[in-house]
């Protein structure tokens, strides 16, 4: 009866590699899986920074004049070697630079339960690998998957990766992080009134609230931010994508407690947040009944 346990333990624990190493192929190669990450994640940023500022985030020229130049059409931000932020690209590498896509990763591979309990030499080839990426991300913000991936080869760490089904090696999981500091830095400009466009992304309030829009809006997926069922190697089987779903239905089921303590009033923030989420998931709801697969 021992061995039969053991046995069977073994095998569930190999079927949860397998099928989070299949995951991972699947989630890094297919453009379905991006596109419907980069709708979900970009409906949270969009509901609580609003779609203008979500746009401005996007708009080339807006960034240009109002983010990168100040009024007077001097360059507002300086990486760390001292040279000036003169472009979008400019501005995501200085973003890296600040940390925002660089500490969701090296939180994701030292929390990550699978990633933790490496022991050695393949620990230090796995911070390697995150001192690499980290470098090359800095340099390049828009890193392709494959070529992460390749880095994780180059360091033996490609099991690892492929064995807890890393999230963190979508290009769109960075896209999204970018964009929702970049949308929520806008809106507390924009909250401090006419003057809002004169504060730089460098001031402290404004970087803070960038950093709480991310983490707000752009969910973390190791084992510390799962419930102890989902921990399991056949708890993560069975619900390895449930815990966007999970955090989806958090974040509403906030906002709609927001708006219940100010009455719905018209006009409060948090009843402008309700409001916007409930148009975009009407919206959806409507999509899937056209579109069903």
């Amino acid at each position: 009866v021992q061995a039969h346990m053991e046995g069977m333990t073994r095998l569930v624990h190999k079927m949860g590699r397998t099928e989070a190493k299949f995951q991972l192929m699947t989630l890094l190669g297919h453009t379905k899986i991006m596109t419907g990450n980069l709708f979900g994640g970009s409906q949270n940023t969009i509901t609580r920074g609003g779609l203008k500022n979500f746009l401005r985030a996007n708009n080339k020229k807006w960034l240009d004049k109002n983010i990168i130049k100040d009024l007077n059409g001097n360059y507002r931000l300086k990486f760390e070697d001292g040279k000036p932020v003169k472009t979008k690209q400019d501005l995501y590498k200085w973003i890296t630079e600040k940390g925002i896509v660089e500490s969701f990763i090296a939180n994701e591979l030292n929390v990550n339960g699978t990633l933790n309990q490496v022991k050695g030499v393949a620990r230090r080839n796995l911070q390697d690998f995150i001192t690499d990426i980290s470098k090359k991300l800095s340099r390049d913000p828009d890193l392709s998957d494959s070529t992460i991936l390749d880095i994780a080869k180059k360091y033996r760490v490609d099991k690892l990766m492929e064995s807890s089904a890393a999230w963190f090696m979508q290009t769109s999981e960075r896209k999204l992080r970018r964009d929702a500091f970049l949308t929520h830095s806008i809106e507390y400009m924009e909250h401090m009134g006419k003057y809002g466009l004169e504060l730089s992304l460098n001031d402290p309030a404004v970087f803070e609230a960038g950093i709480r829009g991310v983490e707000a809006t752009q969910y973390l997926y190791h084992s510390s931010f799962r419930p102890g069922y989902m921990r399991t190697s056949l708890g993560k089987v069975l619900s390895r994508f449930k815990l966007f779903v999970f955090n989806s239905v958090r974040i509403r089921k906030e906002m709609l407690r927001k708006a219940s303590y100010y009455g719905y009033k018209t006009g409060t923030k948090e009843f402008d947040k309700f409001k916007t989420d409930y148009a975009i998931n009407m919206f959806v709801m409507a999509l899937g009944g056209v579109f069903a697969y």
